[in-house]
């Protein structure tokens, strides 16, 4: 059986040369690094919150400023009209711009002698379509809208279709 050995005092061992001879940093730099890193991150994410929150504004600020430009755009529009003919009152209009005059003309004669550029002005209420050339300023036609339940559309069929509005 061993025996048991009582151990009376302890010893300090000596580190071998290399490991002696590094040099260890001291409390208050590492202190001061760490303060400094968490100085650095909280400004990224600051940075990064604000300039989300700023693109975020800029985004809503010009699709208002989009909105407004498009409601102006349809006001000087009505009020050339408005020099031509008289228009419904209390409604705003649909305003569409003509891109193939050629292929309307050949599906609907209310589009004969319109061309590309020219502007429809439709009050739903008022079932009544304008097609004006701003270029010549000129009323081109003038008719009543009918409209249709829209039926069940395939998702194929064009836009033009689906919103079931015909003008005669």
């Amino acid at each position: 059986m061993p025996t048991k050995r009582r151990i009376t005092s302890i010893q300090p061992v000596e580190a071998p040369p290399e490991i002696a001879a590094k040099k260890t940093v001291p409390k208050w730099v590492v202190f001061v690094l760490v303060v400094i890193l968490l100085l650095v991150s909280g400004a990224f994410v600051w940075a990064y919150a604000n300039n989300v929150s700023v693109s975020k504004k800029l985004i809503v600020d010009s699709v208002d400023a989009q909105r407004q430009e498009v409601k102006n755009q349809i006001k000087e529009l009505v009020a050339q009209v408005n020099r031509h003919i008289v228009l419904p009152e209390g409604e705003e209009p649909t305003v569409a711009t003509i891109n193939d005059a050629e292929t309307l003309a050949k599906t609907q004669p209310f589009y004969t002698g319109a061309h590309n550029g020219d502007k429809i002005l439709i009050y739903v209420r008022a079932q009544k379509a304008f097609i004006y050339d701003p270029n010549r300023d000129v009323l081109v036609n003038v008719g009543p809208v009918s409209l249709q339940p829209k039926p069940a559309a395939p998702a194929q069929e064009s836009a033009s279709k689906k919103t079931g509005a015909t003008t005669e």
